[in-house]
């Protein structure tokens, strides 16, 4: 097999970014490369996201489609299952990572990961967990191939860059670790990269997050930017249960990292920042009751914990950022060779297929039960407005029946009765 066409699909700058490199490699290679980037109808925020990076990356001269084409592609590469493209004719599936596993719950389980017959992996950490899907290839990160890491780190009475990196939703650390940076404000640049969940989602914590950024810091930078540069210009980076940990220890950067205990495990198993915290390879806290956070920029500032964060680059990759072109292109090579034997193939498909059939008829099932729930809620609304009338009408009848005039033209009733008789 000889690789011809490569599908890629890209829903934001960030996603963009971590693959952009092996984009590249690929047409050097001269193997066609389509961009896909979904259109959203939901009114939940992201249709903004999608549509202003379709504005920035349509200026770069790539293969860009908002809809299915009717090629073969041997490669579809995507992050997650994106239904719009699901039908796209393909050999393979394959996974490319943009961060890593810092929500188990999503990247690690079984509904995100069926879909695939391959993942590209950052080093051995994430390949053995994603063995349990389908084939592992690991590359390293090839987002920062060529990346030059840059130490700020300097003597002189110049402030230090604080860049704060939050992630969205439960695991966001906006409205703890926001109030302690406010208190930093007069002796650190403080830089702030919202996750794109809080700058695009449109819902009550979200928003409050954005107001809170916007009103309380002046360097505050949208998720079309470049994070490479961001952290390269950075003294020391803050986040949680973000990627942007691990993205930290990739550039050689100090990292800080908040995270909540009921929210870093999925089933037995703990986030894997949380492992790493947990074996002092990263400095990370609960709450500020022992040491607020100047206590711990200076602990990961030491030489001793960047030693021990450069220990943990070393597990978490396969190689240094400058190697993971070469191995991406061994990644192809091995493709076109026939690593994914046509045997497992095929019954890797048959599972795959097993799996949607039992997810869709999942889907119909909860459909129909709500459907049932919502007839038995109308049901209940009409039996209540139902007995309201009868009580209303026995209400009406009863004041009739008790009225003077009632009583008084009681003869006449009886008369009209006897007359019809």
């Amino acid at each position: 097999m000889k690789i011809k066409n490569v599908a890629v699909v890209f829903q934001n700058n960030i996603q963009y970014e971590s693959f952009k490199n092996a984009v590249n490699l690929m047409i050097q290679k001269n193997i066609n490369v389509d961009i896909f980037i979904p259109i959203n109808n939901n009114d939940d925020g992201f249709t903004e996201m999608f549509e202003e990076f379709y504005k920035n990356i349509s200026k770069s001269g790539y293969n860009i489609f908002r809809k299915p084409t009717k090629k073969t592609y041997d490669i579809l590469f995507l992050t997650y299952e994106i239904p719009q493209f699901m039908k796209l004719k393909r050999k393979y599936t394959i996974k490319y990572m943009y961060g890593l596993t810092t929500k188990p719950d999503i990247s690690l389980s079984l509904h995100t990961n069926y879909i695939f017959d391959g993942f590209l992996c950052y080093g051995n950490e994430d390949a053995k967990c994603l063995d349990n899907f389908g084939k592992t290839f690991q590359i390293g990160n090839i987002k920062y191939l060529y990346t030059k890491f840059e130490n700020n780190n300097n003597n002189n009475n110049d402030k230090k860059n604080i860049l704060y990196l939050p992630t969205y939703s439960n695991h966001s650390s906006i409205e703890i670790v926001g109030q302690e940076l406010l208190k930093l404000k007069d002796e650190y640049i403080i830089t702030i990269k919202p996750h794109h969940g809080t700058e695009y989602l449109k819902n009550d914590i979200e928003e409050k997050r954005r107001k809170f950024i916007k009103e309380n810091f002046k360097n505050v930078y949208s998720s079309k930017q470049s994070l490479d540069r961001l952290i390269n210009n950075a003294d020391i980076v803050i986040t949680d249960m973000s990627g942007a940990v691990f993205d930290a220890v990739c550039l050689k950067k100090p990292v800080i990292m908040f995270y909540n205990a009921s929210t870093c495990k999925y089933g037995e198993y703990i986030s894997l920042p949380v492992q790493c915290a947990t074996k002092k390879h990263i400095v990370s806290f609960q709450n500020f009751n022992e040491h607020d956070l100047k206590y711990y920029i200076k602990k990961a500032s030491s030489k001793k914990q960047i030693e021990l964060q450069n220990e943990l680059f070393k597990k978490l990759y396969c190689c240094e950022n400058n190697k993971t072109g070469e191995k991406f292109i061994e990644f192809l090579n091995q493709i076109e060779s026939g690593i994914i034997d046509d045997n497992y193939h095929k019954i890797h498909t048959q599972i795959k297929k097993e799996l949607t059939d039992l997810y869709t008829d999942n889907f119909n099932l909860y459909n129909n039960y709500t459907n049932i729930q919502r007839e038995l809620e109308n049901l209940k609304k009409e039996n209540n407005t139902l007995s309201k009338n009868n009580i209303l009408l026995k209400n009406n009848l009863d004041n009739i029946y008790n009225s003077r005039s009632w009583k008084i033209t009681k003869p006449l009733r009886i008369l009209k009765i006897k007359i019809k008789k």
